[in-house]
């Protein structure tokens, strides 16, 4: 069977159906964002640098062309909202990345410390099957950011083969629901 697209019905009659990595992908980024927020530039959004040294490894602030990283370790990319600048989302992905765990660093501006809502999708866990060995998107331990300068900072290692969502929001649109199918 193909494991390309978003779901594999290799029975459509039964109504039963696999989620594939495509599913894990998209869920990402339509499940911890609304119509209309927006995708931020800058140091919000880019590769993730490669680096042989993990502790000279950073993800805020540091952005490089894909044609500058043809071996890069992975992604990142941030949407918030445009009415409530307290409500954003940031997915990280190290799909490509080598066996090494990448750690980055975020600093949030912010009156107040947001609490982080981190999910994530380990692409490995999925089998040639179509049998996912572990939930295709599971919650995390929430992060509490410190204070730090003009705003709360926080560390997160992000594995290779995954996905991440952190964000802000508290569940995935459509409830916890959305998230087990």
């Amino acid at each position: 069977f193909d494991l390309h697209g978003m779901m594999l019905a290799r029975s459509p009659w039964s109504g039963q159906v696999q989620l594939t990595a495509g599913w894990a992908v998209t869920a990402h980024t339509t499940l911890f964002t609304h119509v209309g927020w927006n995708l931020l530039a800058g140091n919000a959004s880019g590769l993730l640098p490669r680096d042989a040294d993990p502790s000279r490894r950073r993800l805020a602030g540091t952005v490089s062309r894909a044609s500058d990283r043809p071996d890069r370790t992975g992604s990142f990319v941030t949407y918030s909202s445009p009415s409530d600048p307290k409500l954003f989302s940031v997915v990280v992905e190290t799909t490509n990345a080598s066996s090494a765990a990448y750690t980055g660093r975020f600093k949030v501006s912010a009156p107040t410390a947001p609490v982080i809502n981190v999910w994530r999708t380990n692409i490995d866990a999925l089998d040639q099957f179509g049998v996912w060995s572990e939930p295709p998107l599971s919650q995390l331990d929430s992060i509490h950011p410190q204070p730090c300068g003009r705003g709360f900072c926080f560390s997160m290692s992000f594995d290779p083969h995954c996905m991440y969502t952190l964000s802000t929001l508290k569940e995935p649109l459509g409830g916890a629901a959305a998230a087990a199918r």
